[in-house]
């Protein structure tokens, strides 16, 4: 009896996932490259990109990530060379590019 229980338990929980199968990812992680000017701070850049791409996260988060994957640059010069990490929604990456 029981065998049949777990059996008709585990039918229902394959019928509901694949009735409701879980939704895909909608966003992905890009790598944006920038190069820093005078006047630059890691904070103003985040913002700025975030706000092009549409990453919607908090912008301290950014900074956070930002900092972490550049080595924690205590000071920016002109000429620094940064790579930002941003979640953008699928697809929307090359809408932005092509609006550049």
């Amino acid at each position: 009896m029981k065998k049949y229980m777990v059996a008709a338990f585990l039918a229902i929980l394959v019928a509901v996932m694949i009735a409701f199968p879980p939704e895909a990812e909608q966003h992905e992680k890009i790598y944006v490259p920038y190069t820093v000017y005078a006047g630059d701070t890691l904070s103003d850049i985040c913002i700025r990109l975030a706000e092009q791409y549409g990453d919607e996260r908090d912008w301290r988060e950014i900074v956070y990530y930002a900092s972490e994957q550049n080595g924690k640059p205590r000071y920016l010069q002109p000429g620094d060379k940064l790579v930002i990490e941003l979640l953008v929604e699928r697809g929307g990456q090359i809408e932005n590019e092509k609006s550049r």
